[in-house]
């Protein structure tokens, strides 16, 4: 076998220090995900489903906040290449194309991405790894005709490829087909018992179905073999959250946060917890404030940010409303207590109404600046 030649981007630039994983699909695990309006309070079963995805590496976009790096990891590599010795044989590596392909998807950049792995495929036209690049590149502008025609070539090269048949699974799951992307992913195990985007994913696809069981032990199987998994970690809180074990879960998710302050992935879903498990609507606000804060600075995750906006109203709105039912309880008590001041003197509940909780357009204005923000 041909050696590739020796570069010295090779060495100081491993891709798992610089991207740490990959994502073709925004994730992000809700306590209230489930496919129906199923859900922990009866209260906000409908804001709490924030999508539950699938990914091309079963980890969350929402806690990755690197495309920016990426992309300047990706320009810092192509530099050093071309002041290599040789630069322009540097360029045209295969690995070499791998990492700037693998790097553009991570900074969203799939036109760079698509380029660098049609360069890759041209130096091998069996080279599977270059297919499944080109398949992930049409995953993200939702090519599904495109990808399916790679998948079925990439196949007939190589059966039992296990990140095709994920990337099959990814496929059906955009066609709506479930069933088909369920028995993807069980195939893609069955080839690679070690392969995590395919648990992942199957796990995923089993909590939005309220088979948290099931999803339970693969995010558990995932974690015997990657105990640092974040979105494993997240989504084996919200099984223990969904089975009622509130305690534990927030325990849980609360223990990741302190590793991961800045995650919106945790973030959002500490809110939920707060929010639908014990009615702590001042930390849901607070968790979720930070959500919005965090989500914004994340490549593809306006979605998100905009349920998130939604719920920063909501629970501000909530808020106020429990203010506004302490104060008439107040008055009421003041009222029916000897020698407590009633009427004009003391002011009418409508009259306290109008002072004691926030207006409309202060919520409006909180929310008109968070919008401004991400714009």
């Amino acid at each position: 076998m041909k050696r590739l030649p020796h570069h010295p981007w090779r060495r100081r630039t491993p891709l798992s220090t610089v991207v740490g994983g990959l994502t073709c699909a925004a994730l992000a695990f809700s306590a209230g995900c489930q496919s129906s309006k199923g859900g922990s309070s009866s209260e906000s079963t409908e804001s709490a489903e924030i999508t539950l995805q699938v990914s091309h590496d079963g980890q969350s976009l929402l806690h990755k906040r690197k495309a920016k790096e990426a992309l300047r990891a990706r320009e810092a590599l192509m530099q050093e290449a071309q002041e290599t010795k040789g630069g322009q044989g540097a360029t045209s590596d295969p690995e070499f194309l791998r990492i700037v392909a693998e790097l553009s998807l991570l900074g969203g950049d799939v036109m760079r991405a698509r380029e660098a792995a049609r360069r890759k495929l041209k130096r091998d036209y069996n080279d599977i790894d270059a297919m499944n690049l080109l398949i992930r590149a049409d995953l993200a502008e939702k090519k599904l005709r495109s990808a399916r025609l790679l998948i079925d070539n990439a196949l007939a090269i190589e059966p039992r490829n296990a990140t095709t048949i994920n990337l099959r699974g990814l496929v059906h799951y955009a066609e709506g087909k479930l069933v088909e992307a369920r028995e993807s992913w069980k195939l893609a195990q069955k080839y690679d018992p070690t392969h995590l985007p395919a648990m992942m994913n199957l796990a995923a696809l089993y909590f939005q179905n309220k088979n948290v069981g099931l999803a339970g032990g693969l995010f558990e199987k995932v974690l015997s073999l990657k105990p640092d998994h974040l979105d494993a970690r997240v989504g084996f809180a919200l099984v223990r959250f969904t089975q009622g074990d509130k305690e534990q879960a927030r325990g849980m998710l609360q223990q990741i946060l302190d590793s991961h302050e800045s995650s919106p992935l945790v973030l959002y879903n500490l809110a939920v917890v707060e929010r639908d498990g014990f009615q702590n609507y001042a930390a849901a606000l607070a968790h979720m404030e930070s959500f919005v804060k965090n989500a914004t600075q994340v490549q593809g995750a306006r979605q998100s940010v905009e349920r998130g906006l939604a719920q920063v109203q909501s629970l501000k709105a909530k808020i106020a409303s429990l203010n506004q039912k302490l104060s008439d309880e107040e008055l009421r008590s003041m009222a029916r207590s000897p020698g407590g001041e009633t009427g004009a003197e003391s002011g009418s509940p409508t009259e306290t109404a109008a002072t004691s909780s926030p207006g409309e357009e202060v919520l409006d204005k909180d929310v008109q600046s968070l919008e401004d923000a991400i714009k």
